[in-house]
C-alpha cells in the first residue's frame, strides 16, 4: 500500500514539474532569439531563400530539357515489338480460292526496329536553336528576378530603417516634450505661466505617445515585408543593425543611363532573346511543309504452328509527306508569325516604360538628395531655434505656443531627413535594377 502512494506522489510530481515546464518552454520559444542582420546577410539571405528566385531557376533547368527532348530528334530510334495471335485454321486463303493447305493457326513475333530521321526539314535544327534561346531567355529572366528581389530587399531594409529612426525621433521628441511639460508645471507652481500652458504641454505628451506607437506599428510591419522578401518563416524574429551607407552621389547622365538601359536590362535582354525564339518557332512550324525522308529497318524471328521458324529482315528508304492536314500547317505558321509581332509590340512598350521609369527613379534620387540637403540645414536652425525658445520661454519673454512649435519643428526637420534618406536609398536601388547594374553593385 505504501509503495502505491509513494508512487502516485511520484507521478503527481511529476505532472506538476510537467505543467510548470511547458508553459515555461513554450514561452522561451516564443520569445525566442532575436537574429541581427547586416544589410548583405540579407541580401544573401533573399537570394538563398526567396521563392521566386528558386521558381525561375528550376524553369532554366525545364528549358535544357526541352533541348534535349529537340535534340533526341538527331539520333535513331530503336524499338522492340512482340505479338502472339491466334487465327482460325478454317478462313479463307490469301488468295480467296479454294486450297488443301493447311493454314497456321498461330503466329508469334519479335522484332527489333530502328527508324533514323534523314530530312524533316530542318525542324530539327529550328527547334533545338528556339530551345537554346529560350534557355538564355530564362536566364535573362531569372537574372532580372534576382535584381528584382535585390531591390526589394533593399527598399525594405532602409524603409524598417526609416521607421526604426522615426520611432528614435519620436522617443527624443517625447523626452522634450516631458521637459518642457515638467518645467511648465514648477513655473504654474511658481505662478510664472497659467495652466493652460501646462495643458498644451501635457496634450504635446499624448501626442507624443500616439506617434511612437504609430513608429512600433510600422517597425513590425516592416520587419514583415521584409523577413517575405528573404523567404524567412514569419515565428523568426529579426532586426537590423541599422548601418547608413554614406552618400555617394551617382552620375546621373540621363543619355548615358539610358544607354546602359538597352544594354543590360534584363527584362529588355530577354524579350530580345524571346523575339529570336520567335523567329525560329516560325521556321520550325514552315518545316512542315517539307517532306520526311527516313531510313527504317527490322529484324525479327516469327514462328507458326504450320510452317516452323525463320528470321526475317526489312531495310528501305521511307518517304512521309502528307499532302492535306486541314490547314494545320498554315494554321501553325500564322501563330508563330503572329507571336513575333506581338514581341515586337511588347519591346516598343517596355522601351517607353522602362524610358519613364527611368525619368521617375533620377527625379526621386533628385528630390531626395535636395531634401537631405534641405533637412540637413534644417534640422541645425531648428535646432537653435528650440534651444533658444526655451531660454526665452524661461525667462517669459515667449509664450508656450513658441515652444511647442519649435518643438514641431525640430521632430518634422529630423523626420524629414530620414525620410529623404530611405527614399534615396530606394530609388537608388530602382535605378540600378532598371540600368541592369544591381547584381554588380551587391557584388561590391
Amino acid at each position: 500500500m505504501k509503495k502505491k502512494e509513494h508512487r502516485i506522489a511520484y507521478l503527481v510530481l511529476a505532472l506538476v514539474f510537467v505543467l510548470v515546464l511547458i508553459p515555461t518552454w513554450a514561452q522561451s520559444q516564443q520569445r525566442g532569439e532575436v537574429r541581427v542582420l547586416t544589410l548583405k546577410e540579407c541580401l544573401d539571405l533573399a537570394l538563398k531563400n526567396n521563392p521566386t528566385i528558386s521558381l525561375n531557376r528550376e524553369k532554366v533547368l525545364e528549358l535544357v530539357q526541352d533541348y534535349n527532348i529537340a535534340r533526341s530528334n538527331l539520333f535513331p530510334v530503336v524499338s522492340l515489338s512482340a505479338y502472339a495471335n491466334w487465327l482460325d485454321p478454317g478462313r479463307l486463303s490469301p488468295g480467296g480460292g479454294a486450297t488443301t493447305t493447311v493454314l497456321y493457326g498461330q503466329e508469334n513475333l519479335g522484332t527489333a526496329r530502328v527508324k533514323q530521321t534523314l530530312f524533316d526539314g530542318f525542324k530539327t535544327y529550328w527547334d533545338m536553336k528556339g530551345a537554346k534561346i529560350g534557355r538564355q531567355a530564362q536566364e535573362e529572366a531569372l537574372r532580372g528576378t534576382r535584381q528584382e528581389v535585390l531591390s526589394q530587399v533593399y527598399q525594405s531594409y532602409y524603409r524598417l530603417l526609416e521607421a526604426k529612426e522615426t520611432l528614435g525621433v519620436a522617443q527624443e521628441s517625447k523626452k522634450q516634450r516631458e521637459a518642457f511639460r515638467n518645467m511648465a508645471e514648477e513655473l504654474l507652481k511658481a505662478g510664472k505661466v497659467i495652466k493652460l500652458d501646462f495643458l498644451r504641454s501635457d496634450a504635446q505628451v499624448i501626442d507624443a505617445d500616439q506617434t511612437i506607437v504609430q513608429a512600433r506599428n510600422n517597425i513590425i510591419l516592416a520587419r514583415k515585408i521584409l523577413k517575405k522578401v528573404m523567404g524567412l518563416r514569419d515565428e523568426e524574429e529579426i532586426d537590423i543593425a541599422g548601418e547608413t551607407p554614406k552618400i555617394l552621389p551617382e552620375p546621373l547622365d540621363e543619355l548615358a543611363l539610358w544607354e546602359k538601359v538597352k544594354e543590360k536590362n534584363s527584362d529588355l535582354r530577354r524579350i530580345s532573346l524571346d523575339l529570336e525564339r520567335a523567329k525560329t518557332n516560325i521556321s520550325s512550324a514552315r518545316a512542315d511543309y517539307f517532306p520526311v525522308l527516313s531510313f527504317q529497318a527490322s529484324y525479327g524471328y516469327r514462328n507458326r504452328d504450320v510452317g516452323g521458324t525463320a528470321d526475317e529482315y526489312t531495310y528501305g528508304i521511307f518517304l512521309d509527306y502528307p499532302l492535306f492536314s486541314g490547314g494545320l500547317t498554315r494554321a501553325k505558321v500564322a501563330k508563330a508569325e503572329s507571336s513575333y509581332l506581338q514581341l515586337q509590340d511588347s519591346r516598343k512598350a517596355l522601351l517607353d516604360q522602362l524610358r519613364v521609369d527611368l525619368n521617375t527613379a533620377l527625379a526621386q534620387i533628385r528630390d531626395a538628395l535636395k531634401g537631405m540637403e534641405s533637412a540637413e540645414n534644417s534640422i541645425r536652425v531648428n535646432q537653435e531655434a528650440y534651444d533658444a525658445t526655451m531660454a526665452m520661454y524661461q525667462v517669459g519673454k515667449l509664450t508656450s505656443l513658441d515652444v511647442l512649435k519649435a518643438q514641431v519643428d525640430l521632430i518634422n526637420s529630423k523626420a524629414s531627413y530620414v525620410r529623404y534618406l530611405a527614399d534615396y536609398q530606394t530609388a537608388l536601388a530602382q535605378l540600378r535594377k532598371i540600368t541592369g547594374e544591381g547584381e554588380t553593385s551587391y557584388e561590391k
